[in-house]
Protein backbone atom coordinates (compact mmCIF):
# COMPACT_ATOMS: atom_id res chain seq x y z
CA UNK A 1 0.00 0.00 0.00
CA UNK A 2 2.88 2.10 0.78
CA UNK A 3 3.48 2.14 -3.16
CA UNK A 4 0.19 3.30 -3.82
CA UNK A 5 0.32 6.47 -1.42
CA UNK A 6 3.41 7.74 -3.11
CA UNK A 7 1.59 7.04 -6.85
CA UNK A 8 -1.21 9.14 -5.81
CA UNK A 9 0.46 12.11 -4.48
CA UNK A 10 2.91 12.22 -7.19
CA UNK A 11 2.94 15.32 -9.52
CA UNK A 12 3.13 15.39 -13.23
CA UNK A 13 6.11 15.97 -14.66
CA UNK A 14 8.01 16.33 -18.26
CA UNK A 15 9.08 13.61 -20.41
CA UNK A 16 11.62 14.25 -23.28
CA UNK A 17 10.73 14.72 -27.03
CA UNK A 18 10.66 17.71 -29.36
CA UNK A 19 8.46 19.03 -31.92
CA UNK A 20 8.71 20.89 -35.50
CA UNK A 21 10.88 23.63 -36.61
CA UNK A 22 7.76 25.69 -37.72
CA UNK A 23 6.67 26.20 -34.09
CA UNK A 24 9.93 27.40 -33.03
CA UNK A 25 9.42 30.96 -33.62
CA UNK A 26 6.00 30.38 -31.66
CA UNK A 27 8.58 29.49 -29.03
CA UNK A 28 10.51 32.28 -28.18
CA UNK A 29 7.40 34.12 -27.74
CA UNK A 30 6.44 32.37 -24.61
CA UNK A 31 9.04 34.50 -22.33
CA UNK A 32 11.18 31.73 -21.47
CA UNK A 33 14.61 33.00 -22.32
CA UNK A 34 17.29 31.28 -20.16
CA UNK A 35 19.97 33.71 -20.45
CA UNK A 36 18.37 36.27 -18.61
CA UNK A 37 17.72 34.07 -15.25
CA UNK A 38 20.09 33.04 -13.13
CA UNK A 39 18.88 30.01 -10.47
CA UNK A 40 15.32 28.44 -10.10
CA UNK A 41 14.98 31.20 -7.54
CA UNK A 42 14.21 33.41 -10.47
CA UNK A 43 11.68 31.53 -11.08
CA UNK A 44 9.53 33.92 -8.08
CA UNK A 45 9.87 36.91 -10.76
CA UNK A 46 9.37 37.10 -14.36
CA UNK A 47 8.62 33.87 -15.21
CA UNK A 48 6.02 32.67 -12.13
CA UNK A 49 4.20 35.68 -13.21
CA UNK A 50 4.13 34.72 -17.04
CA UNK A 51 3.18 31.00 -15.86
CA UNK A 52 0.49 32.68 -13.51
CA UNK A 53 -0.90 34.97 -16.25
CA UNK A 54 -4.50 33.87 -17.89
CA UNK A 55 -3.76 31.73 -20.27
CA UNK A 56 -0.93 31.50 -20.26
CA UNK A 57 -0.67 27.62 -19.79
CA UNK A 58 -3.09 27.31 -22.70
CA UNK A 59 -0.48 29.43 -25.09
CA UNK A 60 2.19 26.86 -24.24
CA UNK A 61 -0.61 24.52 -25.41
CA UNK A 62 -0.64 26.58 -28.66
CA UNK A 63 2.83 26.94 -29.34
CA UNK A 64 4.06 23.17 -28.43
CA UNK A 65 1.38 21.65 -30.20
CA UNK A 66 -0.26 19.65 -26.77
CA UNK A 67 -2.95 17.99 -26.50
CA UNK A 68 -3.12 18.71 -22.79
CA UNK A 69 -1.49 22.34 -20.96
CA UNK A 70 0.94 21.56 -18.98
CA UNK A 71 0.68 22.56 -15.19
CA UNK A 72 2.57 24.97 -12.95
CA UNK A 73 4.34 22.05 -11.15
CA UNK A 74 5.08 20.41 -14.34
CA UNK A 75 6.99 23.95 -15.58
CA UNK A 76 8.77 24.73 -12.27
CA UNK A 77 10.43 21.09 -11.83
CA UNK A 78 11.43 21.29 -15.82
CA UNK A 79 13.13 24.81 -15.17
CA UNK A 80 14.73 23.25 -12.34
CA UNK A 81 15.81 20.30 -13.89
CA UNK A 82 17.36 22.54 -16.82
CA UNK A 83 19.14 24.46 -13.95
CA UNK A 84 20.83 21.58 -12.72
CA UNK A 85 22.17 20.65 -16.62
CA UNK A 86 23.86 24.54 -16.33
CA UNK A 87 26.60 23.90 -14.92
CA UNK A 88 28.49 27.34 -15.58
CA UNK A 89 25.08 29.04 -14.98
CA UNK A 90 24.93 30.77 -17.71
CA UNK A 91 21.14 30.06 -18.89
CA UNK A 92 22.08 27.57 -21.42
CA UNK A 93 23.20 24.03 -21.62
CA UNK A 94 25.86 23.44 -24.21
CA UNK A 95 26.80 20.27 -25.87
CA UNK A 96 29.60 19.40 -23.57
CA UNK A 97 27.23 19.59 -20.38
CA UNK A 98 23.94 17.91 -22.25
CA UNK A 99 26.68 15.20 -23.00
CA UNK A 100 27.56 14.68 -19.43
CA UNK A 101 23.95 15.01 -18.04
CA UNK A 102 23.78 11.83 -20.44
CA UNK A 103 26.91 9.78 -20.15
CA UNK A 104 24.80 6.73 -19.52
CA UNK A 105 24.10 6.83 -22.89
CA UNK A 106 26.42 5.79 -25.62
CA UNK A 107 28.04 9.15 -27.32
CA UNK A 108 25.44 8.47 -30.88
CA UNK A 109 22.37 8.66 -29.02
CA UNK A 110 23.32 11.57 -26.34
CA UNK A 111 24.20 13.34 -29.84
CA UNK A 112 21.34 12.57 -31.99
CA UNK A 113 19.29 13.90 -28.69
CA UNK A 114 20.90 16.96 -28.45
CA UNK A 115 20.88 17.89 -32.08
CA UNK A 116 17.23 17.34 -31.89
CA UNK A 117 17.00 19.55 -29.11
CA UNK A 118 19.20 22.16 -30.44
CA UNK A 119 16.37 23.20 -33.07
CA UNK A 120 18.04 26.44 -34.15
CA UNK A 121 21.37 25.13 -34.77
CA UNK A 122 23.68 27.34 -32.31
CA UNK A 123 25.11 24.74 -30.48
CA UNK A 124 23.53 24.88 -27.38
CA UNK A 125 20.05 23.94 -25.73
CA UNK A 126 17.88 27.19 -24.24
CA UNK A 127 15.04 26.79 -22.37
CA UNK A 128 12.50 27.21 -24.73
CA UNK A 129 14.23 24.13 -26.61
CA UNK A 130 14.65 22.47 -23.54
CA UNK A 131 11.19 23.02 -22.41
CA UNK A 132 9.64 21.73 -25.98
CA UNK A 133 11.57 18.00 -26.14
CA UNK A 134 9.59 17.13 -22.55
CA UNK A 135 6.29 18.96 -22.93
CA UNK A 136 5.54 17.34 -26.66
CA UNK A 137 6.77 13.75 -25.38
CA UNK A 138 4.63 14.34 -22.28
CA UNK A 139 1.17 15.28 -24.21
CA UNK A 140 2.29 16.29 -27.93
CA UNK A 141 0.34 15.56 -30.45
CA UNK A 142 0.44 12.36 -33.08
CA UNK A 143 2.10 15.00 -36.25
CA UNK A 144 4.36 16.89 -33.21
CA UNK A 145 5.68 13.74 -31.81
CA UNK A 146 6.36 11.92 -35.11
CA UNK A 147 8.00 14.73 -36.15
CA UNK A 148 10.11 14.24 -33.43
CA UNK A 149 11.03 10.56 -34.42
CA UNK A 150 11.89 11.66 -38.18
CA UNK A 151 14.08 14.45 -36.82
CA UNK A 152 15.90 11.96 -34.95
CA UNK A 153 16.46 9.51 -37.82
CA UNK A 154 17.35 12.31 -40.13
CA UNK A 155 20.85 13.37 -38.92
CA UNK A 156 22.20 15.37 -42.20
CA UNK A 157 18.91 17.30 -42.16
CA UNK A 158 17.85 16.32 -45.75
CA UNK A 159 14.59 15.64 -45.66
CA UNK A 160 15.01 11.47 -45.72
CA UNK A 161 16.23 8.64 -44.09
CA UNK A 162 18.20 5.48 -45.46
CA UNK A 163 17.89 2.07 -44.43
CA UNK A 164 21.31 2.65 -42.90
CA UNK A 165 19.92 5.48 -40.61
CA UNK A 166 17.46 4.16 -39.41
CA UNK A 167 19.38 0.76 -38.27
CA UNK A 168 22.21 3.48 -36.95
CA UNK A 169 19.26 5.18 -34.76
CA UNK A 170 17.56 1.42 -33.37
CA UNK A 171 21.24 0.37 -32.73
CA UNK A 172 22.08 3.50 -30.97
CA UNK A 173 19.44 3.18 -28.31
CA UNK A 174 19.53 -0.35 -27.76
CA UNK A 175 23.59 -1.01 -27.18
CA UNK A 176 24.27 -0.42 -23.57
CA UNK A 177 28.01 0.05 -24.19
CA UNK A 178 29.95 -2.84 -25.27
CA UNK A 179 27.05 -4.73 -25.09
CA UNK A 180 25.81 -4.24 -28.81
CA UNK A 181 22.37 -5.32 -29.77
CA UNK A 182 21.19 -5.87 -33.33
CA UNK A 183 18.05 -4.56 -35.18
CA UNK A 184 16.74 -8.30 -34.76
CA UNK A 185 17.37 -9.12 -31.21
CA UNK A 186 15.65 -5.59 -30.35
CA UNK A 187 12.86 -6.89 -32.55
CA UNK A 188 12.30 -9.84 -30.56
CA UNK A 189 12.75 -7.51 -27.59
CA UNK A 190 8.88 -7.28 -27.39
CA UNK A 191 5.81 -7.00 -29.43
CA UNK A 192 5.59 -2.85 -29.39
CA UNK A 193 9.24 -2.90 -30.86
CA UNK A 194 8.12 -5.24 -33.55
CA UNK A 195 4.93 -3.57 -34.49
CA UNK A 196 7.06 -0.31 -35.47
CA UNK A 197 9.72 -1.74 -37.39
CA UNK A 198 7.36 -3.43 -39.42
CA UNK A 199 5.70 0.18 -39.59
CA UNK A 200 8.67 1.64 -40.87
CA UNK A 201 9.79 -1.59 -43.23
CA UNK A 202 6.50 -1.41 -44.61
CA UNK A 203 7.29 3.02 -45.44
CA UNK A 204 10.01 1.65 -47.22
CA UNK A 205 8.64 -0.58 -49.90
CA UNK A 206 5.46 1.85 -50.19
CA UNK A 207 8.43 4.68 -51.31
CA UNK A 208 9.29 4.61 -55.10
CA UNK A 209 13.58 4.79 -53.85
CA UNK A 210 13.44 1.72 -51.63
CA UNK A 211 16.42 3.24 -50.47
CA UNK A 212 15.01 5.99 -48.48
CA UNK A 213 12.05 7.69 -46.78
CA UNK A 214 11.36 11.06 -46.88
CA UNK A 215 9.12 12.68 -43.76
CA UNK A 216 5.99 12.01 -45.67
CA UNK A 217 5.82 8.91 -46.32
CA UNK A 218 7.20 8.20 -42.57
CA UNK A 219 4.12 10.45 -41.53
CA UNK A 220 2.05 8.37 -43.34
CA UNK A 221 2.90 4.94 -42.23
CA UNK A 222 3.29 5.81 -38.77
CA UNK A 223 0.33 7.92 -37.94
CA UNK A 224 -2.33 4.63 -37.78
CA UNK A 225 -4.58 4.06 -34.70
CA UNK A 226 -2.01 0.82 -33.59
CA UNK A 227 1.19 3.84 -33.36
CA UNK A 228 -1.27 6.34 -31.83
CA UNK A 229 -2.69 3.24 -29.14
CA UNK A 230 0.55 2.76 -27.71
CA UNK A 231 1.60 6.56 -27.45
CA UNK A 232 -1.61 7.18 -25.96
CA UNK A 233 -0.46 4.45 -23.22
CA UNK A 234 1.57 7.14 -21.04
CA UNK A 235 -1.20 9.99 -20.64
CA UNK A 236 -1.59 9.42 -16.91
CA UNK A 237 -0.14 12.11 -14.72
CA UNK A 238 4.02 10.45 -13.96
CA UNK A 239 6.83 11.86 -12.72
CA UNK A 240 8.92 10.56 -15.59
CA UNK A 241 12.93 10.05 -15.80
CA UNK A 242 14.24 11.95 -18.60
CA UNK A 243 17.53 14.04 -19.45
CA UNK A 244 17.94 16.22 -16.88
CA UNK A 245 16.62 14.60 -14.16
CA UNK A 246 18.56 13.20 -11.09
CA UNK A 247 17.65 9.46 -10.95
CA UNK A 248 18.36 9.97 -14.95
CA UNK A 249 21.63 7.58 -15.18
CA UNK A 250 20.34 5.37 -11.84
CA UNK A 251 17.13 4.75 -14.18
CA UNK A 252 19.03 4.17 -17.23
CA UNK A 253 21.53 1.49 -15.16
CA UNK A 254 18.46 -0.35 -13.54
CA UNK A 255 16.63 -0.76 -16.99
CA UNK A 256 20.27 -1.76 -18.92
CA UNK A 257 20.64 -4.25 -15.69
CA UNK A 258 17.14 -5.85 -15.92
CA UNK A 259 17.52 -6.56 -19.84
CA UNK A 260 20.95 -8.07 -18.84
CA UNK A 261 20.07 -10.25 -15.78
CA UNK A 262 16.74 -11.87 -18.21
CA UNK A 263 18.69 -12.17 -21.04
CA UNK A 264 21.14 -13.94 -19.28
CA UNK A 265 19.66 -15.52 -16.65
CA UNK A 266 22.48 -17.80 -16.03
CA UNK A 267 24.64 -15.27 -14.74
CA UNK A 268 23.84 -13.20 -11.57
CA UNK A 269 25.97 -10.72 -11.83
CA UNK A 270 26.53 -8.51 -14.63
CA UNK A 271 28.57 -5.17 -15.21
CA UNK A 272 27.26 -2.10 -16.76
CA UNK A 273 29.08 0.18 -18.42
CA UNK A 274 28.58 4.26 -18.19
CA UNK A 275 28.25 4.43 -21.57
CA UNK A 276 30.96 7.50 -22.48
CA UNK A 277 32.45 6.73 -18.94
CA UNK A 278 34.06 3.43 -20.60
CA UNK A 279 36.08 3.10 -17.56
CA UNK A 280 33.41 2.77 -14.94
CA UNK A 281 31.12 0.18 -14.11
CA UNK A 282 28.36 -0.42 -11.58
CA UNK A 283 27.81 -3.90 -10.27
CA UNK A 284 23.91 -5.23 -11.25
CA UNK A 285 23.40 -8.44 -9.20
CA UNK A 286 20.01 -11.07 -9.61
CA UNK A 287 19.13 -12.58 -6.45
CA UNK A 288 17.61 -15.77 -6.18
CA UNK A 289 17.04 -16.05 -10.40
CA UNK A 290 15.62 -19.54 -10.09
CA UNK A 291 13.21 -19.17 -7.09
CA UNK A 292 11.84 -15.71 -8.83
CA UNK A 293 11.74 -17.36 -12.47
CA UNK A 294 9.62 -20.17 -10.95
CA UNK A 295 6.90 -17.32 -9.53
CA UNK A 296 6.83 -15.96 -13.13
CA UNK A 297 6.50 -19.50 -14.77
CA UNK A 298 3.64 -20.02 -12.65
CA UNK A 299 1.90 -16.67 -13.39
CA UNK A 300 2.60 -16.98 -17.27
CA UNK A 301 4.75 -14.43 -16.63
CA UNK A 302 7.30 -14.25 -19.91
CA UNK A 303 10.66 -12.50 -20.30
CA UNK A 304 9.42 -10.89 -23.18
CA UNK A 305 6.25 -9.44 -21.32
CA UNK A 306 9.15 -7.97 -18.81
CA UNK A 307 11.14 -6.78 -21.52
CA UNK A 308 8.34 -5.06 -23.20
CA UNK A 309 8.19 -3.08 -19.95
CA UNK A 310 11.25 -2.96 -18.66
CA UNK A 311 13.90 -3.52 -20.98
CA UNK A 312 15.66 -0.76 -23.63
CA UNK A 313 13.25 -2.18 -26.08
CA UNK A 314 10.86 0.33 -24.74
CA UNK A 315 12.86 2.89 -24.23
CA UNK A 316 13.69 2.24 -28.24
CA UNK A 317 10.03 2.03 -29.42
CA UNK A 318 8.93 5.21 -27.79
CA UNK A 319 11.62 7.60 -29.13
CA UNK A 320 10.31 5.75 -32.68
CA UNK A 321 7.41 7.92 -32.09
CA UNK A 322 8.95 11.20 -30.46
CA UNK A 323 7.93 9.95 -26.73
CA UNK A 324 9.60 8.37 -23.87
CA UNK A 325 8.98 5.60 -21.98
CA UNK A 326 11.73 4.78 -18.96
CA UNK A 327 10.46 4.40 -15.54
CA UNK A 328 8.59 6.80 -13.13
CA UNK A 329 9.40 7.57 -9.90
CA UNK A 330 7.64 8.06 -6.36
CA UNK A 331 9.65 8.90 -3.52
CA UNK A 332 8.39 8.55 -0.34
CA UNK A 333 7.27 11.01 1.96
CA UNK A 334 6.91 8.59 5.06
CA UNK A 335 9.37 7.65 7.55
CA UNK A 336 10.82 5.07 5.57
CA UNK A 337 12.24 7.40 3.14
CA UNK A 338 11.75 4.46 0.39
CA UNK A 339 11.94 4.81 -3.72
CA UNK A 340 9.30 3.20 -6.12
CA UNK A 341 9.26 2.72 -10.10
CA UNK A 342 6.98 2.40 -12.27
CA UNK A 343 6.49 1.61 -15.55
CA UNK A 344 5.08 3.42 -18.51
CA UNK A 345 2.84 0.73 -18.86
CA UNK A 346 1.51 0.06 -15.48
CA UNK A 347 2.39 -3.36 -15.14
CA UNK A 348 5.10 -3.55 -12.62
CA UNK A 349 6.35 -1.86 -10.27
CA UNK A 350 9.89 -1.79 -8.73
CA UNK A 351 10.43 -0.77 -4.81
CA UNK A 352 12.90 -0.28 -2.89
CA UNK A 353 13.38 -2.35 -0.23
CA UNK A 354 15.53 -2.04 3.49
CA UNK A 355 17.47 -4.62 5.24
CA UNK A 356 14.79 -6.19 7.25
CA UNK A 357 12.40 -6.80 4.44
CA UNK A 358 15.08 -8.00 2.85
CA UNK A 359 16.05 -10.84 5.39
CA UNK A 360 12.95 -11.64 5.14
CA UNK A 361 12.66 -12.24 1.57
CA UNK A 362 15.39 -14.43 1.66
CA UNK A 363 14.37 -16.75 3.91
CA UNK A 364 11.24 -17.03 2.30
CA UNK A 365 11.47 -16.77 -1.42
CA UNK A 366 11.46 -20.30 -2.06
CA UNK A 367 8.68 -20.80 0.01
CA UNK A 368 6.94 -18.31 -1.84
CA UNK A 369 7.71 -19.98 -5.32
CA UNK A 370 6.24 -23.19 -3.84
CA UNK A 371 3.17 -21.60 -2.09
CA UNK A 372 2.34 -19.57 -5.87
CA UNK A 373 2.94 -22.91 -7.52
CA UNK A 374 0.14 -24.56 -5.35
CA UNK A 375 -1.93 -21.11 -5.48
CA UNK A 376 -2.67 -20.12 -8.82
CA UNK A 377 -5.58 -18.15 -7.31
CA UNK A 378 -3.66 -16.49 -4.42
CA UNK A 379 -4.39 -13.00 -3.74
CA UNK A 380 -0.99 -12.00 -2.85
CA UNK A 381 0.83 -10.04 -5.42
CA UNK A 382 3.55 -11.64 -7.20
CA UNK A 383 6.95 -10.44 -6.23
CA UNK A 384 8.85 -11.13 -9.83
CA UNK A 385 12.64 -10.51 -9.23
CA UNK A 386 15.30 -9.26 -7.06
CA UNK A 387 17.89 -7.08 -7.65
CA UNK A 388 20.78 -5.33 -6.14
CA UNK A 389 22.97 -2.30 -7.80
CA UNK A 390 25.16 -0.07 -5.90
CA UNK A 391 23.50 0.19 -2.46
CA UNK A 392 20.13 -0.02 -3.49
CA UNK A 393 17.76 -3.27 -3.12
CA UNK A 394 15.14 -3.60 -5.94
CA UNK A 395 11.97 -5.75 -5.83
CA UNK A 396 10.02 -6.04 -9.03
CA UNK A 397 6.16 -6.80 -8.46
CA UNK A 398 3.32 -7.21 -10.50
CA UNK A 399 0.97 -3.72 -9.92
CA UNK A 400 -2.03 -4.56 -8.04
CA UNK A 401 -4.50 -3.11 -9.64
CA UNK A 402 -2.56 -3.96 -13.57
CA UNK A 403 -3.70 -0.23 -14.83
CA UNK A 404 -3.10 3.15 -14.15
CA UNK A 405 -4.51 4.65 -11.12
CA UNK A 406 -6.09 7.70 -12.83
CA UNK A 407 -8.44 5.07 -13.86
CA UNK A 408 -9.72 4.24 -10.63
CA UNK A 409 -12.88 5.45 -9.13
CA UNK A 410 -12.44 4.76 -6.14
CA UNK A 411 -9.07 3.84 -4.24
CA UNK A 412 -8.87 1.90 -0.92
CA UNK A 413 -5.99 0.61 1.44
CA UNK A 414 -7.66 -1.72 4.28
CA UNK A 415 -6.33 -3.56 7.19
CA UNK A 416 -8.97 -4.51 8.85
CA UNK A 417 -9.00 -2.20 11.41
CA UNK A 418 -11.34 0.98 12.57
CA UNK A 419 -8.26 2.45 14.54
CA UNK A 420 -7.01 5.63 12.87
CA UNK A 421 -8.18 4.36 9.45
CA UNK A 422 -9.80 7.44 7.95
CA UNK A 423 -7.51 9.83 5.31
CA UNK A 424 -7.83 13.28 5.46
CA UNK A 425 -9.92 15.37 3.62
CA UNK A 426 -9.72 15.43 0.39
CA UNK A 427 -7.06 12.20 -0.42
CA UNK A 428 -7.10 10.26 -3.57
CA UNK A 429 -6.01 6.98 -1.54
CA UNK A 430 -9.34 6.09 1.28
CA UNK A 431 -8.63 3.83 4.37
CA UNK A 432 -11.00 1.34 6.35
CA UNK A 433 -13.15 3.84 7.65
CA UNK A 434 -13.64 5.52 4.67
CA UNK A 435 -15.24 2.63 2.72
CA UNK A 436 -16.84 1.76 5.99
CA UNK A 437 -18.78 5.23 5.90
CA UNK A 438 -19.82 4.92 2.31
CA UNK A 439 -22.32 2.64 3.08
CA UNK A 440 -21.23 0.12 0.41
CA UNK A 441 -20.85 -3.25 -0.44
CA UNK A 442 -19.05 -5.20 -3.18
CA UNK A 443 -21.94 -7.11 -4.58
CA UNK A 444 -19.78 -10.07 -6.27
CA UNK A 445 -22.19 -12.91 -6.17
CA UNK A 446 -22.67 -15.94 -3.84
CA UNK A 447 -20.08 -18.33 -5.93
CA UNK A 448 -17.55 -15.42 -6.53
CA UNK A 449 -17.69 -14.37 -2.95
CA UNK A 450 -16.73 -17.60 -1.57
CA UNK A 451 -14.28 -18.30 -3.60
CA UNK A 452 -12.29 -14.92 -2.04
CA UNK A 453 -13.25 -15.53 1.41
CA UNK A 454 -11.55 -19.01 0.96
CA UNK A 455 -8.47 -17.98 -1.26
CA UNK A 456 -7.95 -14.97 1.33
CA UNK A 457 -8.31 -17.10 4.38
CA UNK A 458 -5.58 -19.55 2.82
CA UNK A 459 -3.23 -16.62 1.83
CA UNK A 460 -3.37 -14.95 5.38
CA UNK A 461 -3.19 -18.17 7.17
CA UNK A 462 0.00 -18.49 5.30
CA UNK A 463 1.65 -15.32 5.60
CA UNK A 464 0.37 -15.67 9.69
CA UNK A 465 2.62 -19.12 9.92
CA UNK A 466 5.49 -17.33 8.68
CA UNK A 467 5.32 -14.60 10.98
CA UNK A 468 4.08 -11.72 8.58
CA UNK A 469 1.34 -9.01 8.68
CA UNK A 470 0.66 -5.58 9.07
CA UNK A 471 -0.18 -6.13 5.18
CA UNK A 472 -3.19 -4.69 3.33
CA UNK A 473 -5.65 -5.26 0.87
CA UNK A 474 -5.86 -3.03 -1.94
CA UNK A 475 -9.44 -2.12 -3.53
CA UNK A 476 -10.12 0.11 -6.53
CA UNK A 477 -13.66 0.16 -8.13
CA UNK A 478 -13.47 0.81 -11.48
CA UNK A 479 -15.51 0.96 -14.58
CA UNK A 480 -16.07 -1.60 -16.62
CA UNK A 481 -14.56 0.19 -20.24
CA UNK A 482 -11.56 0.80 -18.49
CA UNK A 483 -10.68 -2.80 -18.21
CA UNK A 484 -9.56 -3.03 -21.90
CA UNK A 485 -6.85 -1.35 -21.07
CA UNK A 486 -5.91 -3.41 -17.87
CA UNK A 487 -2.74 -6.32 -18.08
CA UNK A 488 -3.45 -8.65 -15.46
CA UNK A 489 -2.65 -12.05 -16.50
CA UNK A 490 0.27 -12.42 -14.05
CA UNK A 491 -2.41 -11.53 -11.01
CA UNK A 492 -5.22 -13.73 -9.68
CA UNK A 493 -8.09 -14.48 -11.53
CA UNK A 494 -9.74 -13.39 -8.29
CA UNK A 495 -8.21 -10.17 -8.31
CA UNK A 496 -10.62 -8.48 -10.69
CA UNK A 497 -13.98 -9.17 -9.51
CA UNK A 498 -17.18 -7.31 -11.71
CA UNK A 499 -20.22 -6.04 -9.91
CA UNK A 500 -23.34 -8.33 -10.08
CA UNK A 501 -25.39 -4.96 -9.79
CA UNK A 502 -23.96 -1.83 -11.17
CA UNK A 503 -21.23 -0.92 -14.64
CA UNK A 504 -18.01 -1.61 -12.45
CA UNK A 505 -15.62 -3.97 -11.69
CA UNK A 506 -13.30 -4.54 -8.25
CA UNK A 507 -9.37 -5.11 -8.39
CA UNK A 508 -7.73 -6.36 -5.34
CA UNK A 509 -4.96 -7.61 -4.09
CA UNK A 510 -2.86 -8.29 -0.68
CA UNK A 511 0.04 -5.54 -0.65
CA UNK A 512 3.36 -5.02 1.61
CA UNK A 513 3.58 -8.83 2.34
CA UNK A 514 6.89 -8.41 4.10
CA UNK A 515 6.48 -7.18 7.40
CA UNK A 516 7.96 -9.69 10.29
CA UNK A 517 6.26 -9.49 13.61
CA UNK A 518 9.17 -9.26 15.89
CA UNK A 519 10.53 -8.89 19.54
CA UNK A 520 9.77 -5.33 19.29
CA UNK A 521 6.67 -5.64 17.45
CA UNK A 522 5.33 -8.23 20.52
CA UNK A 523 6.34 -5.45 23.00
CA UNK A 524 4.32 -2.76 21.15
CA UNK A 525 1.53 -5.47 20.58
CA UNK A 526 1.41 -5.75 24.41
CA UNK A 527 0.74 -2.60 24.85
CA UNK A 528 -1.86 -2.41 22.35
CA UNK A 529 -3.93 -5.29 23.94
CA UNK A 530 -4.39 -3.27 26.62
CA UNK A 531 -6.02 -0.52 24.66
CA UNK A 532 -8.13 -3.14 23.43
CA UNK A 533 -9.20 -4.33 26.76
CA UNK A 534 -10.15 -0.30 27.58
CA UNK A 535 -11.88 0.59 24.49
CA UNK A 536 -13.50 -3.11 23.33
CA UNK A 537 -15.53 -1.22 20.12
CA UNK A 538 -12.19 -0.34 18.31
CA UNK A 539 -9.36 -3.35 17.28
CA UNK A 540 -6.46 -1.45 16.97
CA UNK A 541 -4.02 -2.60 14.67
CA UNK A 542 -1.04 -3.60 16.46
CA UNK A 543 -2.04 -7.41 17.08
CA UNK A 544 -0.44 -10.71 16.53
CA UNK A 545 0.23 -12.25 13.04
CA UNK A 546 -3.04 -14.80 13.50
CA UNK A 547 -5.05 -12.31 14.89
CA UNK A 548 -4.30 -10.32 12.64
CA UNK A 549 -5.23 -12.56 9.44
CA UNK A 550 -8.27 -13.36 11.21
CA UNK A 551 -9.41 -10.20 11.69
CA UNK A 552 -8.72 -9.50 7.73
CA UNK A 553 -11.07 -12.43 7.01
CA UNK A 554 -13.76 -11.36 9.14
CA UNK A 555 -13.30 -7.53 8.23
CA UNK A 556 -14.03 -8.42 4.43
CA UNK A 557 -16.63 -11.40 5.36
CA UNK A 558 -18.75 -9.11 7.56
CA UNK A 559 -18.03 -5.21 6.15
CA UNK A 560 -16.89 -5.34 2.70
CA UNK A 561 -18.17 -8.29 0.69
CA UNK A 562 -22.28 -8.20 0.19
Amino acid sequence: SDVYKRQVSTQSTGLGSVTSAHRMEAGEELGWHSSEEEAPAGLERTPTELMNAEGYSEQVRESFDLVSPPSMEELLGLKEQFHLMDANKDGLVSEQEFMTATAVLDPPLSKMLFQVCDKDGSGSVNFTEFLRLHLVSASGSLESRLDMAFELMDQDKDGQVAKEDVIDFLESIGSPGDHATSVDELRESGSTVSLLLDRIHEGFQRNDNEAFLDKQSFLQVMACGEVEALMGQQDAPTQQVWIGHPDFAKVIRIMLGIRMSLVDPNKQTHLIPHGQQASKVTKFITCAPASFAAIRESRGLTVDRLLDSLGLGQLMSSLMVGSVRTLTTHNSTGKSGSVFYQTFDSRFILKEIFSKEMVVLRSMISLLANYFSDNPCSLIVPLVAFFRMDNMRLVLMCNALGLPLHFADELYDMKGSEYRRQAPEGARLQLDLDFLQSGKKLSIGASARAQVLEQLARDTDFLASHGLYDYSILLAVVDKSQITLRHGSALSPLSILPSTNSNQVYLMGLVDCLTKFDKTREAEGALVGIANMLHPEIEITQIEPCEYAARMVRFMDEKVLA
